[in-house]
């Protein structure tokens, strides 16, 4: 049953997340458009966002030369969180979602009583792929990701 949990919208912005300063309570979201897509469909009361530093990330490189490939760590460069910030803006705007402003992290609230050590990111994406039945265009799959987490919040207060 669909509920009217406070969503995000053409007119509340991202920007009207608040600021988190401790992980606890809190589940941090991978860095692509469909965990943003997540955090949107969540609502402020349930996202909240705390400023980002990539100093210590790194990326993997791999190297092909003929049939033998190389892999080794390499600093994350402003270069690779552009191309982060623009693929998940992407996939918001062709859901029709407002981009979500850069340099910061996102998370999830966790509701009471969630298990320790189960992924609330990984069940809710468990619960979106159980009743996906039609397209995955982001635009398409916007109302199901509505409907779902905004549904297992509702059930979450209760």
């Amino acid at each position: 049953m669909f509920s009217e949990v406070a969503y995000w919208d053409e007119v509340s912005r991202w920007d009207t997340a608040a600021f988190e300063e401790s992980a606890d309570g809190w589940e941090l979201l991978g860095e692509n458009g469909w965990f943003a897509m997540m955090a949107w469909a969540a609502g402020p009361g349930n996202t909240r966002k705390a400023v980002q530093c990539d100093w210590a990330k790194t990326v993997r490189v791999t190297c092909h030369q003929g049939e033998t490939a190389t892999t080794r760590a390499a600093p994350f460069t402003p270069e690779d969180r552009c191309t982060i910030e623009d693929s998940v803006n992407e996939y918001l705007l062709a859901a029709g979602i407002p981009a979500r402003p850069s340099g910061f992290d996102w998370f999830l609230r966790v509701p009471t009583g969630w298990p320790e050590g189960l992924s609330l990111a990984d069940e809710l994406a468990a619960r979106i792929t159980g009743k996906w039945e039609n397209g995955a265009h982001p635009a398409t799959l916007r109302p199901l990701f509505r409907e779902v987490v905004q549904d297992f919040y509702a059930d979450a207060a209760s």
